[in-house]
């Protein structure tokens, strides 16, 4: 059995504007986290990558009112296995579109007994991997 813990606090930085950034900072590295609004109801997934089989989902949860969120996945594969995080949220999305921000869960916190955390987790961030789907 191979699991993953994930926890941590989707914000969302878009639009807001701080002075004095160093080059490739954004407003969540340059300021304390209230400044940047908890991102409620976000979908968050936890998804096991497959080179041949489809991808398993192995756990869909909603982020809390404050942004904050936790949980586990668990696969029974005999291999290592490659493992996703994936936030589908409206941080910085174009009306009628949302976005789905990717990271991948390091493979030395997968069977860790401690979680992967992000705090905060900017969604906005460009260090992200994201693609934006619009109806």
């Amino acid at each position: 059995m191979q699991s993953a813990i994930v926890s941590g606090r989707l914000v969302c930085c878009a639009g807001i504007i701080v002075d004095n950034l160093n080059e490739g900072d954004t407003p969540a590295d340059a300021c304390p986290n209230f400044f940047c609004p908890g991102v409620e109801g976000a979908l968050v997934q936890i998804i096991e990558r497959d080179t041949v089989d489809p991808d398993d989902l192995l756990a869909n949860f909603r982020s809390l009112p404050n942004g904050f969120f936790s949980g586990i996945g668990q696969e029974d594969e005999m291999f290592d296995v490659d493992i996703d995080l994936v936030v589908t949220h409206q941080c910085g999305a174009k009306p009628g579109c949302v976005r789905k921000t990717t990271v991948k869960v390091p493979l030395q916190m997968i069977n860790s007994c401690a979680a992967f955390t992000i705090d905060p987790f900017d969604l906005f961030h460009p260090g992200y991997e994201t693609t934006e789907e619009c109806s």
